[in-house]
């Protein structure tokens, strides 16, 4: 039997869609650590997936068909791929294949979720006076063969709730590697679905930055009150 969560993005984009999926051995079963993993898919949306600007038949629209081919392509996607070519740890802002914000009603469930893979004595982090630090900045990565996925805590304003949320980036490589991922980005040749491993370990560290999220906001929201 397969287990599944879907979740969305805070903006309800449908293309903005994350799948966490666990199959629960059986009882008496012995699986393998290796094994006892979530599938975490992700799709997001991507305005530098097309190497061809999108001709309208009407030849009013080709100014803005133009405009938006190399605004969102010749303009974004080269400078992109050089940054990378030279910096094989280059790594950009809300990501290379866009970003993802958790809605802040599946965090809970998400834990619960997460919960499958940890043994039930885990402790949970405690909050500091250093929680500053791991605010704002890129967490850890989950890999696979293609892209890191990058989890962070940021807001984007300061009136506004925390969020937890995800970003695509290149894998660092030796210079022939980012020769091709490099083109590849360049020429559209992407895939916008991603599928990632969540073992013992990084399910301990995502629950843990839901808590951090949890108890920021919450002591926030009591603040204000």
């Amino acid at each position: 039997m397969m287990l599944e969560k879907y979740l969305g993005c805070e903006c309800t984009c449908l293309n903005h869609i994350a799948v966490m999926s666990y199959f629960p051995p059986n009882d008496g079963e012995k699986v393998d650590e290796e094994d006892n993993v979530i599938y975490f898919r992700v799709r997001a949306e991507n305005n530098l997936d097309r190497i061809m600007p999108p001709f309208s038949i009407n030849p009013c629209d080709w100014p803005y068909d133009f405009g938006d081919y190399f605004r969102f392509h010749i303009l974004k996607r080269i400078p992109i791929a050089i940054c990378y070519f030279f910096n094989p740890s280059y790594t950009k802002k809300h990501g290379i294949l866009d970003c993802f914000d958790f809605k802040d009603k599946d965090l809970p469930e998400m834990k619960e979720f997460l919960s499958h893979l940890i043994d039930k004595g885990n402790k949970e982090i405690t909050l500091d006076n250093h929680i500053e630090k791991i605010i704002d900045q890129h967490i850890f990565y989950l890999y696979n063969e293609r892209w890191r996925l990058g989890f962070t805590i940021w807001r984007i304003d300061t009136d506004l709730p925390w969020e937890l949320g995800w970003e695509i980036q290149f894998i660092p490589r030796k210079i022939f590697g980012r020769i091709k991922y490099a083109l590849k980005y360049i020429f559209g040749k992407i895939c916008i679905e991603q599928e990632f491993e969540i073992n013992e370990e990084i399910a301990k560290k995502m629950k843990n930055l839901i808590t951090v999220v949890e108890r920021i906001n919450n002591e926030r929201t009591k603040s204000k009150n």
